[in-house]
């Protein structure tokens, strides 16, 4: 029995392994672009099986089969370990008188006569493989077929260069998304309010900011629905009426009481890539001690206004320009103002009422303004 005549090694294999790694192909699903190509070289070469063979340390491994039942071989048995050591076209047309394969399990087993295998050359100028074709009768190829081999083989390793580069961008894309979303995850974990995401069942998709406690947000609120967050199966109640109307594509603000504060949230529509609404983003913030003081200082402003119109002394009001700001009741009486221009808080209306029935205006005037400058 003839013995398997195994390839001699290459000088630079460390780096052609490296070269072959670098695709990161090996053990792959399949793809059409390989398989694709495979058939067109068994249909062009006119056998019946073609092959697309990456040969790492041990072994041969096809990333495209035509007819052909192995997914790999030992790379002692393999016919490509012999094609990788040129960069032309190896032909074999018949393993069976050929002393490096005669007692090759392939051509003794599965009874291969004929080969051909045109090697993956790397950008690099390292051979990771073949594109090859096998028949099982002894048989050569015409130059046009050796040079469509060639031409084939091209195009498998610039399919492998672009997978190469669009794994290296989705890689540097993944990397970019994940450090904005680390960088939003830091900013908005810091917001006095809390941001959200929900999907288009407005069930929560994201939750963050340090607003969250006040809020009362469990823990576990990532897929919960706004129904079951606000304890509610009213489609109006607000802040659900202001989320579904973001699904519509509104912008809505809106104010809502809850767990005792009062906040103030602005939601908007989600849209994807192509501009479809795919959920909603809202933000909300706290409110409760502003409209507090926002209380208090309307409450103070109608006290003042009270004292001021239930004094027995008419009261003027003026600002730094001299412009009139508030008059009491007291003085409508002094001066004998119209109700009409009373009731229609229109200053210079009355200013202009007053100072008609002054002798000198200019010096009333001058007057309130030196009142006004006096600490």
């Amino acid at each position: 029995m003839s013995q398997v005549l195994k390839a001699p090694p290459l000088e630079s294999e460390p780096e052609r392994l490296a070269a072959l790694e670098r695709y990161a192909v090996l053990d792959t699903p399949p793809e059409t672009a390989f398989d694709d190509l495979a058939l067109l070289a068994s249909q062009i070469c006119g056998t019946p099986v073609a092959l697309v063979s990456l040969v790492d340390a041990t072994r041969q491994w096809f990333k495209a089969r035509v007819n052909f039942d192995r997914a790999e071989t030992a790379r002692e048995i393999a016919f490509c370990a012999h094609a990788i050591l040129g960069r032309d076209v190896l032909v074999v047309p018949d393993a069976s008188a050929d002393p490096r394969f005669a007692g090759n399990p392939l051509v003794r087993d599965d009874g291969i006569r004929f080969y051909a295998g045109a090697p993956l050359v790397s950008e690099d100028g390292h051979a990771v493989g073949t594109l090859c074709v096998m028949d099982r009768r002894p048989r050569t190829l015409s130059a046009s077929q050796t040079a469509a081999l060639r031409a084939l083989s091209r195009q498998v390793v610039a399919q492998l260069e672009l997978r190469r580069t669009l794994d290296a961008e989705r890689l540097e894309a993944g990397a970019t998304l994940h450090e904005r979303d680390e960088a939003l995850r830091v900013v908005t974990s810091e917001l006095p309010g809390v941001f959200w995401t929900t999907d288009g069942d407005l069930r929560f998709t994201a939750s963050l900011g340090a607003g969250r406690k006040t809020l009362g947000v469990p823990p576990d609120i990532l897929g919960m629905s706004l129904f079951a967050y606000f304890k509610t199966t009213d489609p109006e109640f607000p802040p659900i009426a202001a989320h579904r109307r973001a699904l519509a594509g509104e912008s809505v603000t809106y104010e809502v009481e809850w767990n005792g504060r009062a906040f103030q949230a602005h939601v908007e529509p989600q849209r994807d890539a192509e501009g479809s609404v795919r959920g909603v983003v809202g933000v909300a913030f706290d409110v409760t001690e502003r409209k507090a003081a926002q209380a208090e200082l309307e409450r103070s402003v109608a006290l003042l206004k009270a004292t001021v119109d239930a004094t027995a002394d008419g009261i003027l009001v003026v600002d730094a320009n001299g412009r009139m700001v508030h008059y009491n009741r007291r003085f409508v009486e002094m001066w004998g103002i119209p109700q009409d221009v009373a009731e229609s808080r229109d200053e210079n209306r009355a200013l202009a009422f007053v100072l008609g029935k002054l002798r000198d205006p200019a010096a009333f005037v001058k007057k309130v303004m030196t009142v006004y400058a006096q600490p």
